[in-house]
This record gives C-alpha cells, sequence and structure tokens, in this order.
C-alpha cells in the first residue's frame, strides 16, 4: 500500500473531531449577545430591558407640547416618550378600553 492510503485513515473522523471544539449557532449568538452586554454601561444594560418596538410620531401645538414638557418635570423625566405613553395609558383608563 502506498503512504498516501495509509495516511486517510487518520482524517476519517474529522467531522467528529470538529465537533468536539465546534460550536452550535446558538451557542455563538448566546456568546455575541453577552459579549455586546459586556460591552456595556451599567446604564445602557438597564436601558435595553424595556422592549418598545413601535414608534407613534406626532405633531402637535407649542401649548401642548409645553404642557408635555411641564409634565416631564413634573414626572422627573427627560424624554417626553413616558409622558406620552402614561397619558394614553390613563385616557383609555377614562374610555373603558383599558382597565
Amino acid at each position: 500500500m502506498s503512504k498516501r492510503t495509509d495516511n486517510n485513515d487518520e482524517g476519517m473522523n474529522f467531522g467528529g473531531f470538529l465537533g468536539a471544539f465546534g460550536s452550535s449557532h446558538e451557542k455563538t449568538e448566546a456568546r455575541f449577545k453577552s459579549e455586546r452586554r459586556a460591552g456595556m454601561t451599567p446604564k445602557q444594560r438597564a436601558r435595553k430591558k424595556t422592549a418598545k418596538t413601535t414608534t407613534i410620531n406626532f405633531r402637535t401645538t407649542d401649548h401642548v407640547r409645553g404642557l408635555a414638557e411641564a409634565l416631564a418635570e413634573e414626572m422627573g423625566v427627560k424624554s417626553l416618550a413616558p409622558v406620552v405613553e402614561q397619558a394614553i395609558i390613563e385616557f383609555a383608563k377614562a374610555k373603558g378600553i383599558e382597565e
């Protein structure tokens, strides 16, 4: 036999060998996610906890904008989003849409 055919037996189970140190796609994605979170500041990680996926845009008058800013200051938030979100929830409760 030639030396070349003798060497083929060594590489026959390469797939099994690869599986020993290869990682599944799910494990790789989980590792990437944990690495991204590790690179964030605590404030950035805290911000990610809210899963807001929908955007609502609307135009309003300067008067209503001033009211929203005053409410934001009263609530102790810098963004108008929590003010509008709370207002919509309260209005829905008042109308009997949400309990």
